[in-house]
């Protein structure tokens, strides 16, 4: 059965969906609670009803958006080489987001969550 997420990722490159693909894995491993959908236009997750993170692909990179400010300040020494804005990190397939930091970014973002409860 297809999912939107699955829907999206079909549309892009071998290349895009395979970095994407392993990012979803990893979100999916650390969050299990959280549920995947489509959400602007590209695949995020929610856990708690509550966003977590989302990412998506461009022409000229791969976005994870975390869409919490602290998030990206909490993990900046982490994030150093990394094309980062309030709310997003960008990076390539070249140059992919290091595995613990993703799941550690999860993880830190569920944690909020559980707090804000």
């Amino acid at each position: 059965m297809m999912t939107d997420a699955d829907e999206y990722l079909s549309g892009l490159t071998d290349q895009q969906r395979a970095s994407l693909e392993h990012i979803r894995q990893l979100v999916q491993n650390a969050v299990p609670e959280a549920e995947e959908k489509i959400s602007t236009r590209v695949p995020a997750f929610y856990y708690k009803d509550r966003y977590l993170l989302s990412y998506s692909a461009s022409r000229r990179h791969l976005s994870l958006f975390v869409m919490q400010g602290d998030i990206i300040r909490h993990f900046a020494e982490r994030l150093k080489g990394f094309d980062t804005g309030r709310r997003v990190i960008r990076f390539d397939s070249e140059r992919p987001l290091p595995d613990a930091l993703i799941r550690d970014i999860a993880c830190f973002r569920k944690q909020q969550i559980d707090l804000q409860q």
